[in-house]
């Protein structure tokens, strides 16, 4: 099993065309090759999809100018701030399994769409008692 992940990380990756942006300088070539395939978007993307761990991952990498090119920092400096969010339905099944019936009240006034998403969180507003609250709801696969 362990062994099938590997391989599943490392082609996402791989078909990203990352490794040719771990060239640090100028290359001509690289620049039109990035500009036409969008790598390093293509990058960001995976690491999202490969699940929270990447995410912050590639927030370190964001951070290292030294080790990838201004560009990609750039791009994976979003996944500090601009995560993807879960589902609705995740947050809700959520919500009722870490809150059994007192969950409804939350329910019945939780606004769906998330203020804000992290690469382990997200935030949603509801009201409870006639205040604005809101809940932290942790993202899937996180143990």
């Amino acid at each position: 099993m362990r062994l099938i992940r590997l391989f599943q990380i490392f082609f996402s990756i791989r078909s990203t065309g990352i490794f040719n942006l771990f060239i640090k300088g100028y290359n001509p070539f690289l620049k039109t090759f990035n500009q036409r395939n969008n790598i390093e978007n293509k990058f960001k993307k995976a690491m999202e999809d490969l699940g929270p761990v990447f995410v912050k991952l590639g927030q370190l990498l964001s951070t290292r100018t030294d080790i990838v090119s201004h560009g990609l920092a750039k791009e994976l400096g979003e996944l500090t701030d601009n995560c993807e969010p879960v589902e609705y339905s995740y947050i809700k099944d959520q919500l009722i399994k870490n809150l059994g019936s007192k969950s409804q009240k939350i329910l019945d006034t939780i606004d769906p769409s998330p203020l804000a998403a992290a690469s382990l969180a997200q935030v949603h507003r509801f009201s409870y008692q006639d205040k604005e609250l809101i809940v932290k709801v942790q993202k899937p696969d996180l143990e």
